[in-house]
């Protein structure tokens, strides 16, 4: 796997280019567009779909965590377009740099979570928009 390079979120290029979401996200838009009744069955298969995706998040994460080094997205130029949010998910032993109290400050003050599933939303809003 190659690093986030010159890249503002890991999902234009890193993410969406994985096999497994590739064929997740067909799968959910071929289903969804089937125009399925509003039951169970409906909403079970709509969220394996949603877990399979989820799912490959977590592990392209745990890949970049384990591939990089600690720090990775602080000094490198191929990182720096890279969005705050992202690099506290995909960076966070950068925490425990002594010189990085501010980044230790904003990984522990947890409300990255929040403002990275904000900035995959509007992108999801941006790319159906297309």
């Amino acid at each position: 796997m190659r690093p986030p390079v010159h890249a503002a979120l890991v999902f234009e290029r890193l993410f969406i280019a994985r096999p497994e979401v590739r064929r997740a996200v067909r799968a959910l838009r071929v289903f969804l567009e089937s125009a399925p009744d509003a039951n169970l069955a409906t909403r079970e298969r709509r969220e394996e779909l949603l877990d399979a995706l989820v799912d490959e998040l977590v592990s392209l994460a745990a890949e970049l965590q384990q591939l990089l080094p600690a720090g990775w997205s602080r000094d490198d130029e191929r990182f720096k377009e890279l969005d705050d949010q992202e690099a506290l998910w995909l960076d966070p032993l950068r925490a425990e740099i002594p010189e990085e109290a501010q980044f230790a400050h904003d990984w522990q003050y947890m409300d990255w979570p929040a403002a990275f599933g904000k900035a995959m939303s509007q992108l999801r809003v941006e790319r159906s928009s297309l």
